[in-house]
């Protein structure tokens, strides 16, 4: 009787491992794209205009639903007992915010027939358009704050030295910077998500995030390897291994 063994290759986890190298590989050339900051500025607009669409309809449904004086109750055991309002806070996000956060975007992304074709008569187009309009609007006017306040976006600042000479000097502001840093930590989420094996995708991880720390030590020993060989004599195969065991350590 014999055993074999097959593998699978999942397509979504070969994805995701080339999507983190791109990620953690590019990501202050990404910070520093203009494309990159009108998506997050339409991103974030856009989720400001969701928020806000869910917490109206959340609002009119509570209205409609409930009794005044069951709001008035509820209200004052938050204020009375906060540790209520927070062990509330998991069901009222999986039972109500989720359900309508996700009834928005699926509208707003809907792109059948019934949601593209303007019909008034229709609730659904009705409400598919309103959605796209709003949330639109929103992620636009996102991307103009973004551009308008350079929020993540280099300056260049010329400086004079000693002898007249000027010069330009790069400067990126701690938003880029902390733009970057979260690119980065995706690219490692993704790169984790990669491989089901949690110990290979700890060393992954592991080896990219040091990658330029042993990118140095590697240049050290070639350099100390090239000159213990330039100057080689009767200890060269000692003086090698402590300069080794010095590199490493």
């Amino acid at each position: 009787m014999t055993t074999q063994v097959h593998t699978q290759i999942d397509a979504s986890g070969i994805q995701s491992f080339f999507a983190g190298l791109a990620l953690t590989s590019y990501s202050k050339i990404l910070a520093a794209s203009t494309i990159v900051h009108s998506m997050l500025g339409y991103m974030l607009g856009s989720s400001l205009a969701v928020g806000m669409t869910v917490r109206k309809m959340i609002t009119t449904t509570q209205n409609n639903a409930l009794p005044g004086w069951v709001k008035s109750i509820a209200y004052l055991t938050i204020y009375s007992a906060p540790a209520v309002g927070f062990v509330a806070m998991g069901p009222m996000w999986r039972n109500i915010v989720a359900p309508a956060t996700h009834f928005v975007v699926n509208t707003y992304l809907c792109t059948s027939k019934e949601c593209l074709v303007f019909d008034v008569t229709n609730t659904t187009s009705i409400m598919s358009w309103s959605f796209k309009i709003f949330i639109t609007v929103f992620g636009l006017f996102g991307v103009f704050l973004v551009k308008k306040w350079r929020c993540f976006q280099s300056e260049f600042i010329e400086e004079e030295d000693e002898y007249g000479r000027t010069d330009v000097v790069e400067y990126k502001p701690w938003r880029q910077r902390m733009l970057a840093n979260m690119i980065y930590a995706c690219g490692l989420a993704f790169l984790y998500h990669a491989i089901s094996n949690s110990f290979l995708s700890i060393s992954i991880c592991l080896l990219i995030y040091l990658k330029d720390y042993i990118a140095y030590q590697f240049f050290n020993l070639k350099m100390n390897i090239y000159s213990c060989w330039c100057c080689r004599g009767p200890n060269f195969i000692r003086t090698f291994i402590y300069i080794y065991i010095a590199c490493i350590l």
